[in-house]
């Protein structure tokens, strides 16, 4: 805000409209890679729902109709607005005609960008400020704009029956209906501190093959001051981090500063969307999160993607081909299902989803759940709001929940198979799948709380991060964020 205003305050003072200098700042900033998106939310609902109507009801205070009602006038407003009109429709249509579309797509690319009016009230009221139009002119421009835009909705309803989307475009809007309540495929900038090692190598990769094409990546570093140039290591763990990306935009940056974490919380707050870190190697053996981890998951306020290598170090995330997902139908778990699914898309995995009964109403169920051998499995085709019995007792929803799961990972065009466990703990009947289905690794959703002042993610999660065989992916989300 204060950049804008200073910008509009120059451009007045050198004679030059103060509405150019707020545009120009505008597009400044908005090409910036360091922007808060709450900062960007706040900004657009105080825009749309304060500044946006006072502008347009201050323009509406000078129009004077009555100074147009003589034919000659109401003439040339009638001109102005064909003019607009046929100007707006015949640019729209034959662009898209020269794009490849059909006739009644470019009608309605026609009709639809005909109620961009919104420049032409600004301008207008810019004109009427310097004396380059009187009460009339204005008037008509302000109309124009107005009945263009009034006249686009009822027009377009009756367009759009006839447009039928092409392959490409039908694709497109199923992505796009996948991806509006998604985690990862808002963000544009992503985060990977790193000290080199096995994990950090996981964690880039794993990333690269989750975000978006166009994401970019920085990969960050921390030494201390004393640190001598010869003896670090940021620059091979730099190196090791940005082959996994290859392909992908990155950007390698060095921190000096005495405390890791705080070095890794001021960059992530320059408007990166997601944070990646892998364990250090030494987890597996002392089942302890490393200071810097523990301050990190307590004060981080963007998603937070955690890696752990599996028992076999050597396989990496282009070499998942079968992965086991919780379905619990919270948004940490659809999380989980998000990621899991963008990386078998590109690996030609397969997805394993899990529910689990945790009620051991039966102790028939219970030693079934503990001894099987291969998970119950629920076809892919199952639909609907079936229950699960247990005795006499029912569980509501349990296969129609996962099998939303499951119709939710198919739109990502991966084969899942649903396995249904009873009596056994969550990361139990998680663990008993990944083990059967031979698994390469396990993804999880997690909100961080604190326990004692300490970050705790939950009993299973942690579970699964000490003990399961398998890689172990977690997506974690700050402790201020709405999950459900």
């Amino acid at each position: 805000v204060v950049f804008a205003l200073t910008a509009a305050a120059i451009t007045q003072a050198i004679g030059v409209e103060g509405a150019l200098g707020a545009f120009v700042a505008g597009v400044v900033l908005g090409r910036s890679r360091y922007q808060s998106e709450r900062a960007t939310e706040t900004l657009d609902s105080v825009t749309k729902n304060v500044l946006s109507p006072i502008f347009f009801a201050t323009a509406g205070i000078f129009v004077d109709v009555g100074a147009l009602a003589t034919p000659g006038r109401l003439f040339w407003l009638a001109v102005l607005l064909v003019t607009a009109v046929v100007a707006k429709f015949a640019g729209s249509y034959v662009g898209t005609r020269w794009g490849g579309r059909d006739h009644a797509t470019g009608m309605a690319m026609g009709i639809g960008l005909n109620a961009r009016g919104t420049l032409e009230v600004v301008l207008a009221t810019i004109a009427l400020s310097l004396g380059v139009f009187n009460a009339v002119s204005y008037s008509a421009v302000v109309l124009v704009a107005m009945l263009s835009a009034l006249g686009t909705p009822p027009l377009l309803r009756i367009a759009l029956r006839r447009v039928s989307p092409g392959p490409d475009e039908a694709q497109r809007l199923e992505r796009e209906s996948v991806l509006s309540t998604s985690v990862i495929a808002s963000v544009e900038r992503a985060l990977v501190p790193t000290r080199g090692g096995a994990n950090s190598e996981l964690a880039a990769q794993a990333l690269g093959l989750v975000l978006q094409p166009e994401a970019s990546v920085t990969v960050l570093t921390v030494h201390s001051a004393d640190h001598a140039q010869n003896a670090c290591v940021c620059e091979s763990a730099l190196d090791s981090a940005a082959r996994q990306l290859d392909g992908r935009s990155v950007e390698r940056r060095r921190a000096v500063a005495d405390d890791p974490a705080e070095a890794v919380l001021k960059e992530a707050g320059l408007g990166y969307g997601l944070l990646t870190l892998g364990l250090t190697d030494d987890f597996r053996d002392t089942k302890e999160l490393s200071p810097t981890l523990r301050e990190l998951l307590t004060r981080t306020q963007v998603p937070l993607l955690l890696v752990r290598h599996g028992r076999q170090a050597d396989r990496m995330p282009r070499d998942y081909r079968r992965l086991v997902v919780p379905a619990t139908g919270t948004r940490m778990a659809r999380g989980a299902e998000e990621i899991a699914a963008t990386l078998a898309s590109r690996t030609g995995g397969t997805i394993d989803l899990v529910h689990v009964v945790a009620r051991p109403d039966r102790d028939d169920a219970a030693k079934a759940g503990r001894e099987a051998v291969g998970p119950p499995r629920v076809a892919r085709s199952l639909v609907g709001s079936a229950t699960v019995t247990t005795g006499a007792s029912k569980v509501p929803t349990a296969q129609g929940l996962l099998a939303k799961a499951m119709q939710r990972v198919d739109r990502f065009g991966v084969d899942t198979e649903g396995h249904i466990r009873q009596g056994v703990t969550p990361y139990e009947g998680v663990m008993q799948v990944a083990d059967a289905a031979s698994a390469d690794a396990i993804f999880l959703g997690a909100q961080v709380r604190s326990l004692e002042g300490e970050p705790f993610l939950g009993h299973g999660t942690e579970y699964l991060l000490e003990h399961a065989r398998q890689a172990v992916l977690v997506i974690v989300f700050p402790a201020t964020e709405e999950t459900t």
